[in-house]
Formats: structure tokens, C-alpha cells, sequence
């Protein structure tokens, strides 16, 4: 396999940061408000409560600019407007915000990702969960929220699926914000390609089972095909992601192992939602049948290399957990 290959974006249809929101109808230049305006605008709700709520402030990576949002006032018309259950989205601790600066700094030495991470994630929220929280996120995006993504101080310590290690990694938070960045361009491609069949609906969509996703009972959860494609897609560029991270001089030895473990889980995950993908091909248009298609062959060409660099036996330094 040509290893450049890993040195490319597999998202086809990427836009720059500019030209999200007029692909979605929403015709006003970039600012640091512009997720809040487009929420408002998806939503057809009034944007003044939520601009008068939101607090903002800026990092400057690599001569972009990315910022950083958060309420003036717990349980505020933001938080309400982002309804993460048992999370409120708050200034970041000083610790938190040094991460993510060498986290994103590590992102923009990647030019294969970092055009992702800039378009698609330019605004960045801390988010907290509240003491009696069951299942607190590692990151996440809302649908609503384009261009905005939601991180917790779990972020630089957790990489899906079942990757966790004991203290805080800038390359882990980085792997967590090009992970939502991908979602953020899934979200993005939905809204302006017809990926999807005309007669696709998520709520009487199939339902696949997802074996490392549990419910609490211990069952595996059931995904939509929409959520599926979400996710192979996510999986399958971390693929390339982590085996470039894990040709890296600098790794301590706990983050390779962390990477060898997430990288060897991953790959069965992506094979697992390429197979459901292709099993439920009719959800797709012709044009989201051929990007299937090419993704599931990324996939292969990516395990491939994953397979042959990775020494299965990763253990030790790392443990599981439900992520």
C-alpha cells in the first residue's frame, strides 16, 4: 500500500471554515458567536438570550484562530440550548486550557487533519459533569451547534472505544477534538448531500447491533444506519490518525500502549460498522452508496497497515472502561 495515502483526507466534500455556514443557507461571515448564530438559526429560535449568555476567548494556533465558549451563568440559556444531560458547559480550568493549546498545536503539525479540525471545529466548549452524573461524555457535538465542539476534562485521559489512561495527554485530547471534527463534517454532509436515501428516516431507520457499546443492563446498544455511518467514519480516519501518532519519536511509553491498544480496538470496530453499513447499502442514495464504498475500502487499506505495525499484545499501562 502507498503510505501516502495515510497523509490524505478520506472526507470527501470538505469545506473550508467560511464556507459552512453559507452551504446551509446561513450567509454571514465567521465570528466567535457563529455556532450560537447558527443554533438559533437551525432551531428557528431567537438568538439574543444565547449571545447574551455565552463568554468567549481566543487561541491563536498556528496563526488561525479557534475559540473558546462558555455560559456567564450555570443552567443558562446556553446550556439550555446545548441540553447535554447532567453536564453545563463553564469556563475552562487554566489546566484544561493549556492542554488544549498543545493539543491543538499537535493538530495543526498534521496536514492531513488540521484543515478538518479548523473548518469543522473552530469554536470549543469546556463542559462539566455534575457530581451525580451515571455517564459522563469524554466529547461530543450537537447537531444543532455546527462548528462547535464539547470536550470534558476526561478528554486528554479517554480515547474510544475502551482506551483510558491516568493522567492527561495532549495527544489524546487531540485524537478527542479531530474525532468531534469528524462528526462535525458527518453533520455537515447531511445537511447538504443527499447521502441518504430520499425514503431514509432515523426514526424507523434498521437498528444494528454495536458489541462494544453496552446499555446498563449489558446489552449492546442498537444504532440507526445514520449513527453508523457517523461512526465508521469517524473510526476509520482515526485508523490512519493513530498510526501516524504511533510512528512518533516522542510518545511516552504509556501513550503507546494506549495508542497500540485503541488502534488494534478501533480497526475491529470500523470492520464491525463497515460490514453494517454494507449489509443496509438500500438506506443510501447512489451517491452515499458510493461513498460507503470508498470508505469501506479506506478501512481495509488502513487495517492493513494497522495490523502489520502493531504488536497485539498491548497491556499494562492501560486499562478498560465503558466509554
Amino acid at each position: 500500500m502507498n503510505n501516502a495515502l495515510l497523509h490524505r483526507t478520506s472526507l470527501p466534500g470538505v469545506v473550508t471554515r467560511a464556507e459552512v455556514a453559507p452551504s446551509i443557507g446561513f450567509n454571514e461571515a465567521f465570528m466567535p458567536f457563529s455556532p450560537l448564530k447558527l443554533h438559533a438559526f437551525l432551531t428557528d429560535s431567537p438568538v439574543e438570550p444565547i449571545l447574551e449568555d455565552a463568554q468567549f476567548d481566543l487561541l491563536t494556533i498556528a496563526g488561525s484562530e479557534f475559540f473558546l465558549v462558555w455560559s456567564r451563568s450555570e443552567g443558562g440559556t446556553l446550556d439550555r440550548a446545548v441540553a447535554l444531560e447532567g453536564h453545563t458547559v463553564q469556563k475552562p480550568t487554566p489546566a484544561f486550557r493549556a492542554l488544549l493549546e498543545q493539543a491543538l498545536t499537535l493538530l495543526a503539525e498534521d496536514d492531513s487533519v488540521f484543515p478538518i479540525v479548523h473548518a469543522y471545529s473552530p469554536a470549543l466548549a469546556y463542559v462539566r459533569p455534575a457530581p451525580n452524573c451515571d455517564r459522563p461524555i469524554t466529547s461530543c457535538t450537537v447537531p444543532d451547534f455546527p462548528q462547535m465542539s464539547f470536550l470534558s476534562g476526561i478528554a486528554g485521559r479517554h480515547i474510544p472505544p475502551l482506551t483510558v489512561i491516568a493522567e492527561s495527554s495532549a495527544l489524546l485530547l487531540a485524537e478527542n477534538i479531530f474525532h468531534e471534527s469528524v462528526h462535525q463534517y458527518v453533520n455537515h454532509q447531511l445537511l447538504t448531500q443527499q447521502l441518504l436515501a430520499e425514503r431514509y428516516r432515523s426514526d424507523d431507520s434498521p437498528e444494528v447491533d454495536i458489541s462494544w457499546r453496552r446499555n446498563f443492563d449489558g446489552t449492546p446498544q442498537r444504532w440507526q444506519i445514520d449513527r453508523v455511518l457517523h461512526a465508521a467514519t469517524v473510526y476509520t480516519n482515526l485508523l490512519a490518525w493513530r498510526y501516524r501518532v504511533l510512528r512518533r519519536p516522542d510518545l511516552s511509553d504509556v501513550e503507546r500502549r494506549a495508542f497500540s491498544e485503541a488502534a488494534l480496538a478501533g480497526l475491529r470496530s470500523a470492520r464491525e460498522l463497515s460490514v453494517a453499513l454494507e449489509d443496509n447499502i438500500d438506506c443510501f442514495s447512489p451517491l452515499g452508496a458510493f461513498r460507503v464504498g470508498e470508505l469501506t475500502d479506506r478501512c481495509a487499506m488502513y487495517g492493513q497497515l494497522v495490523e502489520s505495525s502493531v504488536n497485539p499484545t498491548v497491556n499494562s499501562l492501560t486499562h478498560k472502561a465503558s466509554a
